[in-house]
């Protein structure tokens, strides 16, 4: 599906530029500027859900202590709308010359590589020193940075980090058998 999205927009920005060459890059001509005001709705809607992805990123695999000194596992809806969020940031990169976001698309690629890179492998490792108490959380916050390694970094890293989480969790399951 998203790459349907990739694929439709791209086509979009594809027919806006033909048709600008075919009436001579008639600036008054009302039919293309309407298929450029469609293209400034379309990167304005994106902008909006993109804006505020890298805190909720950061809110789902950071640590949060309740009054009690447990840990809070996150929330499972704001671990979705993240993901769903990086797959959407990848979608805008993807077709970023058909909208207008370059500079958004960027603060928040250079923002998100950063937090998964801090705190996301750190997610992962604390996995394996987490108490009794606190493994629940450990473990959401884990498997939401191994979610979005694996959107946002792909192919072998993203892999490593999902063979990563998963000795872990193995580990864990040895001790607990021993």
């Amino acid at each position: 599906r998203p790459y349907a999205v990739t694929s439709a927009l791209r086509a979009y920005h594809q027919l806006v530029t033909v048709i600008g060459r075919t009436l001579d890059g008639s600036a008054n001509d009302p039919w293309l500027k309407r298929l450029g005001a469609i293209r400034t709705r379309a990167s304005e809607l994106l902008t909006k859900e993109l804006e505020p992805l890298l805190y909720l990123i950061k809110r789902s695999i950071s640590v949060m202590e309740g009054r009690n000194g447990n840990e809070i596992v996150p929330d499972r809806s704001s671990v979705e709308e993240a993901v769903f969020g990086v797959t959407l940031l990848m979608l805008a990169r993807e077709t970023r010359e058909s909208l207008a976001l370059n500079a958004l698309i960027e603060k928040l690629a250079r923002g998100i590589e950063a937090a998964l890179e801090s705190q996301g492998k750190q997610a992962i490792d604390r996995l394996s020193t987490a108490t009794d108490a606190n493994w629940d959380a450990a473990l959401a916050r884990s498997e939401a940075a191994v979610k979005r390694f694996g959107i946002y970094f792909c192919g072998t890293y993203g892999a490593s980090m999902s063979r990563r989480h998963a000795a872990n969790v193995e580990a864990r399951a040895l001790d607990e058998a021993s």
